[in-house]
């Protein structure tokens, strides 16, 4: 029997046959995913607040798959040994990382850890309804992200278009894979040639438009390189083949050669000195070392990679008070869930790219077959971009992956006896950790919702009268109580507190209790909040433990040091003061700033990080120096 025969007696059975409720749960994972910033997809801007995460959508994947545990078992039987290993050390890994890691990691994160192990089973388990919703959803997602696209261009007047993604990189893979969908769609429902080329040269050059205001050269790249792909498959004799490879080999050589000269000119040498990926490419691999099996945990990269941000980082011209990832899928899959975390997630990869390459996919469907090139297209961009870290595509590409290994190694079940196979306790067992699993999705949701639209009623009150009113402080206050409130809530409702310039160091005190239970305590600068809303509470021997700290965190930035110096002089330590002016003064003289600076940046806080960000200042050689001093000097 062959495989195409194969995969038609699987949709045949009834097992495998699409039901309403099948459907409904096939279709609602996807849905959620686009559901992380519920303003951006209705184009309801100032109702911009988060829901759905990564970890929460897993849950609800998870909590699907308990509901039909007949299917589970058969596309696992059908599923090579090697895949069904590298599922479940992944999820062994994950399950190591949450219990390690115990209440400072929220349902969000818990969900986080299992990604990789639960969305691709759940496409494989699926692939027969997301083969039916997947072209329209991924058209409807298409036409939501253009209407949020041209809004933020249009609306917002916003120089970044990061669409529905919110971020350029990961807008510009949205735009490709759900733009293809659309394609696909148009070109195999409308039945006449003529009815077919208006709408699709409408979605190629709005698509074409829309990843040119995202100008992401990484999809370039990997659009590029699936296109090579695609043309090794069309190729059918051993000659065209050996003359293909030949090209590629002389392109790839012209290619190396031309980086070796650019990273040697003048440039290339002042770009190797600005841009964080080679420096995250250089230190991330020595924070691998040191937790090589298993890793740290995915929800805990941004904390656990603080150590490794010494003085360069912060001199670089695209340096940030957080790293929460490497751009890079390979050295953060490695940094998250260790070696053996990483072998199984690039089997799990690679097996259907390689299958890809050596034509061995002719046999499926030709959505499937397009989903090969696309999963290509987010594989080689994840490299450098990571578009698997987030939210719509951290759970697409996994879902599209799943769909993939459901293709190529297809399930066969004969009239639901693996269903019967199923005793009535452990189903129930099933439905009821469901259940439970929904209801963590539901709960970490409504979090995310309570605390960001809290925050959001406390930012009106705040733009309405111009000041920070009681009742905005109560909403502040409110959101930092939020069980589950995530990190970025919690610190942008300590910023918004005392955005009059009046601190209030009440909010920043709750926020920060809470932030305690999270992966990532030490989140951007809060330690410096929380250890001025310690001093203007008066525990000052506390004031300055968070100071020490976040002066440990940014060694490079004067404020932490002068707020120290008033914490010396208010305890009377003279001796430690001297210290603390004296690390001022080496400061300003290694960034080339003066006195005048320093008001600037008591004002600008955000100089203290980018000095040559100050008026009349440029970098050189990680100093601020005066805009009009010559280059070469």
């Amino acid at each position: 029997m062959n495989e195409t025969e194969t995969l038609d007696r699987s949709f045949s059975s009834p097992l495998f046959r699409p039901t309403p409720a099948t459907l409904f749960m096939a279709g609602l994972v996807p849905v959620c995913a686009m559901l992380m910033l519920p303003g951006l997809c209705l184009c309801i801007f100032q109702w911009n607040v988060h829901c759905f995460s990564t970890g929460a959508v897993v849950f609800l994947a998870a909590a699907c798959l308990c509901f039909v545990p007949g299917r589970l078992s058969a596309v696992l039987k059908a599923m090579p040994v090697y895949v069904r290993a590298a599922l479940g050390i992944l999820f062994l890994i994950g399950l190591y990382h949450v219990l390690r890691h115990g209440d400072s990691y929220q349902i969000k994160d818990m969900g986080r850890c299992f990604l990789y192990a639960v969305v691709p089973l759940f496409g494989m388990v699926f692939r027969k309804e997301l083969l039916k919703l997947l072209p329209w959803l991924f058209t409807i997602f298409w036409f939501m992200n253009l209407a949020s696209t041209i809004g933020q261009k249009v609306i917002l007047h916003s120089s970044v278009t990061g669409g529905i993604p919110s971020n350029l990189n990961w807008n510009a893979s949205f735009t490709a894979i759900t733009g293809a969908a659309a394609l696909f769609l148009i070109l195999t429902k409308l039945r006449k040639t003529w009815m077919k080329i208006l709408p699709a040269a409408l979605i190629v050059s709005v698509s074409l438009y829309m990843e040119w205001l995202c100008s992401s050269r990484a999809l370039i790249l990997a659009s590029f390189c699936a296109l090579l792909v695609f043309l090794w498959t069309r190729l059918e004799t051993p000659r065209a083949k050996k003359l293909f490879r030949l090209g590629i080999i002389l392109m790839l050589g012209l290619v190396v050669l031309g980086i070796f000269a650019a990273l040697n000119s003048k440039k290339g040498r002042e770009y190797l000195r600005g841009d964080d990926r080679v420096f995250l490419a250089a230190t991330v691999p020595d924070m691998i070392v040191h937790a090589p099996v298993l890793g740290y945990g995915a929800p805990s990269f941004e904390q656990e990679y603080l150590p490794w941000r010494n003085a360069g980082f912060f001199q670089l011209s695209h340096t940030t008070d957080r790293v929460d990832h490497p751009h890079n899928d390979i050295l953060f899959t490695a940094a998250g869930f260790g070696i053996a975390g990483l072998i199984c997630w690039l089997i799990l990869c690679l097996v259907p790219v390689i299958r890809l390459i050596q034509g061995k996919t002719k046999t499926c469907d030709p959505f499937t077959r397009l989903l090969f090139f696309l999963f290509l297209i987010l594989l080689i961009h994840a490299q450098l971009d990571l578009i698997f870290f987030h939210l719509p595509l951290s759970v697409f590409s996994t879902l599209i992956l799943g769909v993939l290994w459901g293709g190529l190694h297809p399930a066969e079940a004969e009239n639901g006896s693996a269903v019967q196979a199923i005793s009535l306790p452990f189903r129930l067992l099933l439905d009821t950790a469901g259940a439970a699993l929904i209801f963590c999705c539901a709960f970490s949701a409504a979090a995310h919702l309570i605390s960001y639209h809290l925050l959001w009623l406390g930012e009106a009150e705040l733009h309405h009268h111009g000041s920070v009113t009681p009742a905005a402080l109560e909403y502040f206050t409110m959101a930092t109580k939020v069980p589950q409130a995530p990190p970025h809530a919690l610190t942008k409702a300590s910023a918004r507190s005392y955005a009059d310039g009046k601190f209030r160091s009440q909010v920043i005190l709750s926020a920060f209790e809470a932030m305690k239970k999270t992966p990532i305590p030490d989140y951007g600068h809060m330690n410096l909040l929380e250890a001025r809303a310690l001093e203007e509470e008066g525990r000052l021997a506390e004031s300055e433990l968070c100071y020490l700290r976040e002066n440990e965190l940014f060694p490079l930035e004067v404020l932490p040091l002068m707020h120290l110096s008033r914490v010396y002089l208010r305890t009377g330590d003279m001796v430690k003061f001297e210290e603390a002016q004296r690390a001022i003064r080496e400061l300003m003289g290694r960034k080339g700033i003066d006195e005048h600076d320093i008001q600037l940046i008591i004002e600008h806080p955000e100089y203290d990080m980018r000095p040559w960000e100050i008026p009349g200042k440029k970098l050189k050689n990680g100093k601020a120096v005066p805009a009009d001093q010559p280059d070469g000097d």
